[in-house]
This record gives C-alpha cells, sequence and structure tokens, in this order.
C-alpha cells in the first residue's frame, strides 16, 4: 500500500470543507437588506440610482422578498414618457423592456407599454428563407393560401419544400406574413414552417417556426428584428433579445424577432441565456455549459454568469451547472453584502438565487409622502401622489433628492446639473458624476486606475503624486502601495468547521503513515484479533532493579597484568598441598 495516494484526496477534502464551511456562512437576506437601504436612504431616485435600468431591477428582486417597494414603483411611472416608453424624452427599446417587465411583476396594466415595443419592430434584413412542409400518411396534396391576397398554391405532401416567398411574395421586407394551409383532402397531415439560415461556411441551419397538426391551420412567418431606439432602420441585437424576452414573460405564448435573434446570435453569455429562458431550447444550454469554467464561473463575469445561472435553473438536467455558478457568485459578494457595489449587479445576481421573477401585486397610489416621487406629496384623500406645494426653511425640510428654494421658501426637486446617463452626452463621450466626459477620461480618482489622480483640468487619469515611500510613511492598518497608503484588509477569520476537519484529517493520516511504517514497510505481523487482546491483557510487573542484578551471571574478573594468586585466598585442599610441596623445595634448593 502506498500512503502517498492518500495525500491527494486529504487535500482535496480540506479544501472541500473550506469552501463550504465559507459558503455555508451565505445569507441572502444581508444582500437583500443592501439594496433597500441602499435605494430607500436615496428616495429611490437620482443620484444613488443611475438608470432606468436599475431601478427596475432592484424593484424585481426586492419584491420576490415582499419589500415594500412602493415609493419606487411611483418614481418608475413619474420617469414613463406620456406616449409608454422609458426614459421619459429619449426613450429607447432596452430601457423600456426593463421598465416595462417591473412594472408588469408589480401587478400594474403595461398594456401601452407593450404595444410600445411591438409597434417598435422593423423588418429584418437577414438574408433568410421560409420553407413551407407537408408530412402525410397519405399521398395527395394541400392548398396554401396567402392571407389577404388572391394567391393560392398546391403543396403536394411528402415532397420538397416549397420555397414560402413563392406563396406570399415580399416575406423578407415584411415584419410578418399569414399563410393558411388546407389539408382537408389528406384526412390528416403535418404541416411545418421553416426557417434557412446559411453560415458563412455555406453551412444551413433550420429552425421550426411553426408547426399544426389540424386539417385547417394560420402558420405566421416573423420577420422581424428591435432597433435600438424607435424610428431606427438597422437592427440592434441587444434591443432585440431583452424585447423579446420581456415579451414572453408578460406573454408566454407569444415570441418576438426570434428568427434574426437565432440567426445572428454571438458567442455571448447574456445572448445564449436569453435565448435559453424564451425557447428551452437544449442547443443554448448546453453551449452555456461547455463555456462554464472549473470555478462555476462564466468568463469570471459577475453580471454574465447571473444571466446564465438564472437561465440553467430553469432545468432540472442543468442542476449541476447551476449549483456551481451559484456557489462561485456567492463567493464574489463584497464585504458590504452586495456584488461590485453595485445596484444592478446586486439586484440581478438576487433574482439569479432566487431563480425567477416572481409576479407581485403593488397596490398604486400612496399613504405617505414617502410613497411619491419627488416634487409631489400623498393626497391622505385619494391616495394618490399630487404636486404640492411644500414649505422649508432649508434643505433638511425637503424629501431626499429635493432642495428647498431660498426664494420662495418651497422644496423644489434638485437639478440635475450636465448629464443623467449617456444618452444627454454627444457621441464619443460618457455620462460621470453628472458630467460628459471623454471616453477613457474621467471624473474624479475613482474613474483611474490604481496609482493614479484624475487631473481636472484635462479629465485625463495622470500618474498620482508619491505619498510614501515605505509603509513607515503611512498610518496604523495601511501599507505603501505605488506610492500611495492603502489601507490593509482585515483577515478573514478561518472557518472553526473547517480547522476540526483539518486536524481530524491530519491525525488519520498521521496514524495511517504509522500503520505502514510499523506494520507493512518494516513487515511485522498485525494480528487485529490478538492485539485487541493483549491491550486487556494484565502486563506482568517489571522486576526491581536488586532483583535483576541477582538474575544476571556473573562476570569474571580479570586483571590487567597476571598477579600471582594471593596466599589468603580461599584454595583447594589439594592445591594447598602442592603449595606446600614447592615451598619446601624452594628451601632446598637455596640451602635454607
Amino acid at each position: 500500500m502506498n500512503y502517498k495516494v492518500f495525500i491527494p484526496f486529504a487535500l482535496i477534502i480540506i479544501l472541500s470543507n473550506i469552501s463550504l464551511a465559507q459558503v455555508g456562512n451565505f445569507s441572502e437576506a444581508d444582500s437583500y437588506a443592501w439594496l433597500n437601504k441602499t435605494l430607500v436612504s436615496a428616495g429611490w431616485s437620482k443620484p444613488v440610482i443611475d438608470s432606468v435600468i436599475d431601478l427596475s431591477a432592484a424593484l424585481m428582486a426586492l419584491m420576490n422578498k415582499g419589500y415594500d417597494v412602493k415609493q419606487g414603483i411611483n418614481n418608475l411611472k413619474a420617469a414613463e414618457d406620456a406616449s409608454g416608453c422609458w426614459p421619459k424624452g429619449s426613450c429607447d427599446v432596452k430601457t423600456t423592456a426593463f421598465a416595462t417587465l417591473a412594472l408588469g411583476s408589480s401587478g400594474q396594466d403595461v398594456s401601452k407599454e407593450k404595444k410600445w415595443l411591438v409597434d417598435s419592430q422593423i423588418a429584418t434584413t437577414a438574408a433568410g428563407t421560409f420553407y413551407l412542409q407537408v408530412i402525410s400518411g397519405t399521398e395527395g396534396s394541400c392548398e396554401a393560401t396567402c392571407v389577404g391576397t388572391s394567391i393560392k398554391r398546391t403543396v403536394k405532401a411528402n415532397s420538397d419544400w416549397v420555397d414560402a416567398n413563392t406563396i406570399c411574395s415580399g416575406i423578407t421586407t415584411s415584419l410578418s406574413k399569414s399563410i393558411e394551409v388546407d389539408c382537408t383532402n389528406l384526412g390528416n397531415a403535418i404541416v411545418s414552417l421553416l426557417y434557412n439560415v446559411k453560415a458563412a461556411d455555406g453551412s444551413d441551419t433550420y429552425y421550426i417556426v411553426g408547426e399544426s397538426h389540424e386539417t385547417k391551420s394560420t402558420l405566421n412567418t416573423q420577420n422581424s428584428c428591435f432597433p435600438a431606439k424607435r424610428g431606427e432602420t438597422s437592427c440592434n441585437y441587444d434591443a432585440g433579445e431583452f424585447a423579446s424576452w420581456v415579451l414572453h414573460e408578460l406573454n408566454k405564448e407569444d415570441i418576438y424577432a426570434l428568427n434574426y435573434l437565432r440567426g445572428n446570435i454571438r458567442a455571448s453569455v447574456i445572448d445564449n441565456s436569453l435565448l435559453y429562458l424564451i425557447t428551452q431550447n437544449a442547443v443554448y444550454s448546453d453551449w452555456l455549459k461547455q463555456q462554464q469554467k472549473p470555478s462555476g464561473s462564466f468568463q469570471d463575469d459577475v453580471k454574465g454568469t447571473a444571466f446564465a445561472t438564472l437561465a440553467l435553473k430553469q432545468s432540472t438536467a442543468d442542476f449541476g451547472s447551476y449549483n456551481n455558478a451559484t456557489i462561485w457568485l456567492q463567493k464574489k459578494r463584497s464585504s458590504d453584502y452586495s456584488w461590485n457595489n453595485d445596484i444592478f449587479n446586486t439586484a440581478i445576481v438576487l433574482l439569479a438565487l432566487h431563480g425567477k421573477i416572481e409576479q407581485k401585486v403593488v397596490i398604486a397610489g400612496c399613504k405617505i409622502d414617502a410613497d411619491c416621487p419627488l416634487g409631489k406629496s400623498c393626497n391622505s384623500v385619494t391616495s394618490t401622489c399630487v404636486t404640492k406645494v411644500v414649505s422649508c426653511a432649508t434643505d433638511i425640510d425637503c424629501k431626499v433628492g429635493e432642495v428647498c428654494d431660498t426664494v420662495t421658501k418651497v422644496c423644489k426637486v434638485a437639478a440635475v446639473v450636465g448629464c443623467v446617463s449617456d444618452l444627454d452626452c454627444e457621441s464619443g463621450q460618457t455620462c460621470s458624476d453628472g458630467q460628459c466626459i471623454a471616453l477613457g477620461g474621467c471624473q474624479s480618482d475613482i474613474d483611474c486606475a490604481s496609482g493614479e489622480t484624475c487631473d481636472l483640468s484635462t479629465n485625463n487619469c495622470i500618474s498620482a503624486p508619491i505619498v510614501c515611500t515605505s509603509d513607515l510613511d503611512c498610518g496604523e492598518n495601511e501599507r505603501c502601495i505605488d506610492g500611495a497608503c492603502e489601507i490593509i484588509p482585515a483577515k478573514k477569520k478561518f472557518p472553526t468547521g473547517a480547522l476540526i476537519t483539518i486536524i481530524i484529517l491530519l491525525l488519520l493520516l498521521g496514524g495511517g503513515a504509522l500503520f505502514y511504517f510499523k506494520y507493512i514497510k518494516i513487515g511485522k505481523k498485525f494480528d487485529v484479533f490478538g492485539g485487541i487482546s493483549n491491550i486487556f491483557k494484565k502486563k506482568p510487573k517489571k522486576p526491581s532493579f536488586e532483583e535483576y542484578i541477582r538474575t544476571q551471571p556473573k562476570l569474571e574478573q580479570r586483571p590487567l597484568l597476571p598477579e600471582r594468586p594471593s596466599r589468603k585466598q580461599t584454595i583447594g585442599k589439594e592445591e594447598e598441598e602442592l603449595e606446600k610441596s614447592i615451598r619446601e623445595a624452594e628451601k632446598l634448593l637455596h640451602g635454607k
């Protein structure tokens, strides 16, 4: 047995326990509390909420957990344009889609908003082809008629596909065409409307647009896409995928611009996530699983991983991928319980972890002034938000987001200087802290990389001046990094459960190693039952030192040099007689 085999397994168990201990302390409630506190403290308005999309995502997340979002709903409605779109005065499709979903999820009537989205569609210029196919157990044919015209064509069953453009001309330049198919002569038939897209390499991809098992049926072509803004003539994929997803969520039977989205899908996590949410086609979930990293993330991106998590949650077959993604998202949460200190990222992650966007009923109107948007107060009689003059002495007397007019002594909405979003800026500029700046520029040090500072005269990031050369130049709990003193983040406490697990594993590994060396490598036999019995057998008493000496054999002591035996030594009788004879002989020799 090779004990080294156990080491990798032990490490895996140790690391897994550490990871599980960290995730085990995760609580969604802390993140919901952060999101709610952030919005409430800002009066559900700017400057904390940068866009209508942020507000919409936050509303949907908080509604899932039953938070009071009445003021947020009222603010969202106050930002709506009279035509039924967002943001007021500068409507775009993607923002309107998010706001419509949030408003619809709160139980509000969004028929006007949905109509605005549907009417924003334009005909796509994609080079796709529609085909009509009839399958039947009997031979025969069907009659196909283009609705609204007198054009008819006979379609033979079990034969080649028929180009639908020969039945309804102008299909590729129209938003939608309807084809009536009468297969009464066949008795039973399956009628399919297919859409073909050719890839750049010449390969063909086919999608089933519609299918009917009736003898008489009507099939509709879908050849639309969505522009970024209403009135534009070019298709915008981002606008189309979000608008189609929202319309599908609010009308489960309706799917818009699907052929354009399928035919132009990008190698994007969000694209495949939204198409899976719309179609439930395993093609898109399989693609997502192939892109998932061992860590559980998708491209190490919080937003993309959140959308993928929301999509994979819909399929029980993809639970493993979904679970790994949720663990990664939990690990990426910041110390303040948000994700990247960002409202949208935090809201979309909470929606993903919850698994769905629930439909709630939020009663419109108000009970107190706090339920109303800026510049309005609650009429307690009608429970509606109305414009009301509020007297004030200082800004403290006004609501968050309002200021006290020093002349009229009346609260008014604080003016937004510069810009609210990138839409308010010119091409090549972005909105930062209420100011339009050049892309890549800065408005404050936050916009710059570590070791840089923002030069407000040019709105460019420059190297920050060196304020320290070593840690001695910095304060307590600070270190000198790139010439600037930075706070040392607090060390995370090591999970107690993981520590106990590590100790147990080390003891087991040590015991196993000892067993290996003593009984296997050395070759000493280990009698299991004999060994156990010997444990409880009374051991014999050890002899004392005196007893031990007496039991040892006497050792012969020899002198270093030969000596004559002492005459006083005790000798035998025979030896004594011999000794006596020797002495007498000596006397005779010496003449004594």
